[in-house]
């Protein structure tokens, strides 16, 4: 009875063993390793290769562990490598990236290293073709070049489109951009001329935008001279560029002007020596423009100006004091620059705070000709002391 027993129990367990080594040849998992060669610049998605798996397992998980550029690569459950982050695959900067893949089921895993070789390929290199330019073209004048270069051998450049139509024409061979029609090239038709050109050669191709803006051409009008349209109001510009006509000037005893003052010094003129007898200006409804005085070291005559829209002090060469201008109450925008010895910026300490001034952006000090700028901006440039409206606030003023 015993013996019985016993060799049921060895049985049973030699059924147990053999069970388990068949599940166990079932669930075994061999995961190659495996080289993929695939062109540079692919498309995310494009699938470089597939790992190959010996397994009777239909149940496989497929993890990147270790991969040699992240995020360059991912893999599907079927094992098969997908281009993920393209940037990975450009020759000139990687040759090769490097992964490992682990490959379980629910009782076993395997690992696949993998080498993926990028292939060099004859690429194109270009940029959108972007220009401003005024309106008003000859026929057939250069607009400039699409910059454009490739691996090796030469290029073909062709217009795929172009809004409006006939407005300009490429070069095949040099991507040379020429005026075709130039009625086109009218700001009042069209403000910007658009297209797309196709440049390839034997290997490889690239599609890239071009867009001509244009600028309406101005003709100025013939100045006209300032009117007195009320007592002591004078409508227009007012231009003086010597002391006798600033004394002239301040004869008529005007507290409002309707446009801008310019005071700006003739060099081959008797020079500006001073701004007394300015004492009755009370607002300024354009711009105050004091510029390229060789003498005056003050402003001394504008104690009563409270109103200014726009301020521009530039390049006066003995001016070391601001403090005429401390009565302004309101301005929008100011400018100071190129007076070599002036660093006293507390006459316009309460303007700037008062008024909630911003620094200008920083295009403001590149020369006379000034482009807009917005509201409440302040500027200082190439004075003695240029400083920031923050600056300007910490000043000890008392």
């Amino acid at each position: 009875m015993i013996k019985n027993i016993l060799g049921l129990a060895i049985l049973f367990s030699l059924l147990i063993s053999i069970s388990c080594s068949d599940d166990d040849e079932k669930f075994k998992i061999v995961a190659s390793d495996a080289e993929f060669y695939i062109d540079e610049n692919p498309d995310p998605g494009d699938i470089i290769g597939k790992i190959n798996i010996t397994s009777e397992s239909d149940d496989l998980v497929y993890n990147i562990i270790k991969s040699s550029y992240w995020n360059s690569f991912s893999v599907n459950s079927n094992g098969e490598i997908i281009v993920k982050q393209n940037t990975a695959f450009d020759y000139e900067h990687n040759q090769l990236i490097l992964g490992v893949i682990h490959v379980s089921n629910q009782k076993q895993s395997d690992e696949s290293h993998i080498m993926i070789f990028i292939n060099d390929v004859n690429e194109i290199y270009a940029e959108n073709f972007v220009m401003t330019m005024d309106e008003g073209v000859s026929e057939n004048q250069s607009l400039g070049f699409m910059q454009a270069r490739a691996d090796q051998g030469s290029m073909n450049f062709e217009l795929l489109s172009q809004t409006p139509e006939n407005a300009v024409s490429i070069d095949h061979e040099t991507g040379e951009v020429l005026v075709k029609d130039p009625s086109l090239f009218a700001y009042d038709l069209n403000s910007s001329i658009t297209g797309m050109v196709k440049i390839s050669n034997a290997d490889s191709e690239k599609e890239v935008l071009f867009s001509i803006n244009l600028n309406k051409i101005v003709v100025p009008e013939e100045p006209q001279e300032p009117v007195e349209t009320a007592p002591g109001v004078l409508t227009g510009v007012v231009s003086i560029t010597t002391q006798t006509e600033l004394d002239e000037f301040v004869k008529n005893n005007y507290h409002t002007i309707q446009g801008d003052l310019i005071i700006d010094e003739d060099p081959e003129g008797e020079g500006i020596v001073s701004l007394e007898g300015l004492e009755s200006l009370l607002e300024i409804q354009g711009s105050l423009i004091i510029r390229n005085t060789n003498s005056i070291t003050n402003l001394k005559g504008l104690e009563g100006l409270s109103i200014v829209y726009q301020l521009y002090i530039q390049n006066n060469m003995e001016l070391s004091n601001l403090d005429a201008l401390s009565g302004i109450e309101n301005a929008a925008i100011i400018i100071i620059t190129d007076n070599i010895l002036l660093k006293d910026f507390c006459p316009l300490q309460e303007l700037l705070k008062n008024n909630s001034f911003q620094d200008a952006p920083g295009y403001y000090n590149k020369g006379y000709t000034i482009p807009p700028l917005p509201p409440k901006s302040f500027g200082a440039s190439g004075n003695m002391l240029n400083p920031t409206v923050a600056e300007v606030l910490e000043l000890d003023c008392n």
